[in-house]
Order: structure tokens, then sequence, then C-alpha cells
């Protein structure tokens, strides 16, 4: 799995670390792919990505981690990464409307692939 890589070298280059994360937006194309990411990229350990997941509160729009606010490709159509980008971007600006995380986001990574192809953005307002 390319996640494992990707997620690996996302935080090689760069100070942040995944603490520093107000939200994901995974690429599940698969449904097993927002798993892998979550581990791929140290938000758990290697093999836990079910039991973080485990009732949905860590996930949810006002748990820990929001993971996919605008319902992923499920939700919003299969754009293979786009609309995750998209997504990211909309919630650092605080322009979710009824899907925007609380607080004041600052930080957010979002994935496309991670199966024989990976790739993540950090993004980062000040």
């Amino acid at each position: 799995m390319a996640s494992y890589a990707t997620g690996r070298d996302l935080w090689k280059l760069t100070d942040y670390t995944p603490a520093d994360v107000d939200t994901v937006q995974f690429y599940d194309g698969f449904s097993f792919l927002a798993l892998t990411w979550l581990e791929a990229l140290g938000f758990c350990e290697i093999g836990e990505g079910g039991k973080f997941i485990e009732g949905g509160q860590r996930i949810a729009l006002d748990g820990e981690l929001p993971l996919n606010t605008f319902g992923g490709q499920i939700g919003a159509g299969r754009l293979h990464g786009f609309g995750f980008a998209h997504e990211a971007v909309t919630q650092l600006r605080g322009v979710g409307g009824e899907r925007q995380i609380p607080g004041d986001p600052k930080v957010a990574v979002a994935t496309s692939g991670g199966g024989p192809l990976a790739t993540a953005l950090l993004l980062a307002r000040d």
C-alpha cells in the first residue's frame, strides 16, 4: 500500500505532526483506504484503524479528528482526490456551513489514492 510510504514521507518534510492536524479528508474509493490513511499518517498504530474509528465519535464533526466532513466519495461523488482537497480548504477557510468543524481549524490533510499510488497534501493557514 503506497499510503504507508507516502504518510511516512509527509511528516519528514515538515515540522508539523499528526497532533497538529484539525481535520482529515481521506480518499475512500474503497472504504478500507480511509483506515490505511489513519495508520499511514500516524493517527493510530498500524492495524488499529478499525479500533480508532469504532463508534464514530473520534471522527465525527465534533470529534478529535473530523474525517471526510463532506461525505467522502460516497456522499459527494468520485473525483479521485479533488473533492478531498477542496473540502480541506473549505474547512480551513471556515466556510463549511452546516458541516463546518467547530473551533478555528488551522491544519488539514487531504489524500488521494492509497493502493499502488498515493498522494497526501498537508494544508495549513496562519
